[in-house]
């Protein structure tokens, strides 16, 4: 909601490890764009587990844009 306040959009790029088991882990902002939409960004990501089996590592983009209501 802070975000949507402050009008913040943007991309942040995350990158993390998947391991055997599909889980997501060592979860790490790459591209900041705000504190708050990086927290969102890495949530996104433990949230969207389990991915196809590693190991891997995944690098995603994570896109925020403010729409009216």
């Amino acid at each position: 909601h802070l975000a949507r306040r402050r009008g913040l959009s943007g991309r942040v790029q995350v990158r993390f490890f998947v391991d055997a088991h599909g889980r997501a882990d060592q979860i790490a902002v790459v591209h900041s764009v705000h504190p708050s939409l990086d927290e969102a960004a890495r949530a996104a990501v433990a949230r969207a587990a389990p991915f196809a089996p590693g190991p891997a590592w995944v690098n995603v983009p994570v896109d925020f844009a403010i729409t009216p209501n």
